[in-house]
């Protein structure tokens, strides 16, 4: 989420949707999140679910990890959002 200038942290409290709003919103230019969108910004496990989904597209396209942090290595996509 950082390679996108998205919030990486500070969305997984119940108080913070307008943080996963922003991230929902930035990412509908590539997820067509439907009637789902919803479910994406009031759960921060659903929308994790949905940003877990482009490490393992990544992955898949042998593109590289960024560099690790405290969550470890993962394959990222580092191509813009829009």
């Amino acid at each position: 989420m950082r390679e996108w200038g998205l919030p990486s942290s500070g969305y997984g409290k119940p108080g913070q949707t307008g943080v996963r709003r922003t991230i929902a919103e930035a990412m509908r230019r590539r997820v067509d999140f439907g009637e789902h969108e919803e479910t994406a910004v009031e759960s921060p496990d659903a929308l994790d679910a949905v940003i877990a989904a482009f490490g393992g597209i990544a992955a898949r396209q042998g593109l590289p990890p960024a560099q690790a942090g405290q969550d470890g290595w993962i394959a990222v996509d580092t191509r813009p959002l829009g």
